[in-house]
């Protein structure tokens, strides 16, 4: 789920017209950005989120964005003591991402119960997830939509807005649908999808039912499955560049899959292998 942020505009994108794929800047250089961790608890201190689980939220972000070059840093934990927001109403969300949040990270809410599985402002500082679905690919969903990236069947027909859904040919890529060429149309992948991850809604459409950003079944979503050029075309948006203050300071080791991280001389550093292969989506 996300909401569209009325206060910025539309994204804008290059891209090739022959290829019809986006022909974003050299997305060499690694790119960090901080997430700040909300648990939200009851009144009374009791319940939230196991805080020393955390770290496998982040590393699950990481298995899927590592690829683009985009890492993401655990800047830290604080609690929110409150039972109205631990099982939250619709109402009280705006409420929530404003509480205790950094404006130097993407502030991440876990709370105990909601009417969605987790939610987004589209190109925010904020999410939140209900905790039984932090370390489902919902987490990578939801900071897709913080990082700017629409729902692969954006204004199709589960998403009536004032915007146009993609063709099947996709020949109006680069102004329908998620303003990316490289994903396939996609219909709305909402109990269409069987469990051997085959679309199975008609109409013409191929969707990509692995793709993280649309609604195919979570053990479909659960390969890294954001495209490549995907993940370039989130480098191309036009309010994404590194003067964002929630970025943090990433440099790779050389010839290694190991990263380090530096925020407010925090650092952090982990093996890129044990990511992908003993903590890949618990």
């Amino acid at each position: 789920m996300f909401i569209l942020n009325l206060n910025v505009a539309l994204p804008v994108i290059v891209f090739n017209d022959t290829t019809k794929t986006s022909s974003p800047p050299d997305i060499s250089t690694p790119l960090c950005v901080n997430i700040s961790f909300h648990i939200v608890r009851n009144s009374n201190g009791s319940g939230g989120f196991p805080s020393q689980s955390l770290e496998y939220i982040i590393d699950n972000l990481n298995a899927v964005y590592d690829p683009f070059n985009i890492y993401l840093n655990n800047n830290g934990f604080n609690y929110i003591n409150s039972s109205t927001y631990y099982n939250l109403n619709d109402i009280n969300y705006d409420n929530l991402v404003q509480t205790n949040n950094d404006p130097n990270a993407i502030n991440f809410y876990l709370v105990n119960y909601a009417s969605f599985k987790g939610k987004a402002g589209i190109l925010s500082n904020y999410l939140v997830v209900v905790n039984q679905y932090a370390l489902e690919t919902t987490a990578a969903h939801e900071l897709g939509h913080s990082l700017n990236l629409f729902h692969t069947h954006h204004s199709s027909t589960c998403e009536t807005l004032n915007a146009c859904a993609e063709a099947i040919n996709g020949t109006n890529c680069t102004i329908c649908g998620d303003y990316i060429c490289d994903t396939p149309a996609d219909p709305c992948l909402f109990n269409q999808v069987n469990s051997n991850c085959v679309y199975i809604g008609g109409g013409g459409y191929s969707p990509d039912t692995g793709n993280t950003m649309s609604y195919s079944l979570e053990q479909c979503r659960q390969t890294i499955h954001f495209k490549r050029n995907l993940g370039k075309s989130i480098r191309t948006r036009n309010h994404f560049t590194e003067s964002k203050s929630y970025f943090c300071t990433c440099s790779r080791w050389s010839q290694s899959l190991d990263f380090k991280c530096k925020s407010n001389g925090y650092k952090f550093m982990w093996d890129f292998y044990k990511i992908f292969y003993s903590r890949r989506w618990r």
